[in-house]
């Protein structure tokens, strides 16, 4: 864990540099009770931002992350733009989980 926790901390160190820590995209594998949801959203509390979690338990379909197309009668946006929403920022850190 020690490994995760130092290579995430060079992540944030070398964009803090740069003066950007845009599109950073990071990818936890293991298995349950890990902590890979506590390291995101001890992330999120380092970066100073918002923190949301989808569960992507069940799906089938990218639709439900992306959203329909317009041209269909009952069309919503997705989880990612619900995300966005309910987080009330542009820069929040989502978890697919």
């Amino acid at each position: 864990m020690q490994d995760v926790k130092d290579s995430i901390l060079e992540i944030i160190a070398v964009g803090k540099l740069k003066g950007s820590l845009k599109g950073k995209i990071l990818c936890f594998v293991g298995g349950p009770g890990l902590g890979k949801t506590t390291i995101a959203k001890s992330i999120a509390k380092a970066l100073n931002r918002k923190f949301y979690s989808i569960s992507l338990g069940g799906v089938t379909d990218s639709s439900v992350l992306k959203g329909h197309r317009r041209t269909y009668v009952a069309a919503y946006a997705g989880k990612i733009i619900e995300a966005l929403k309910h987080c009330g920022t542009n820069n929040p850190v989502i978890l697919l989980d």
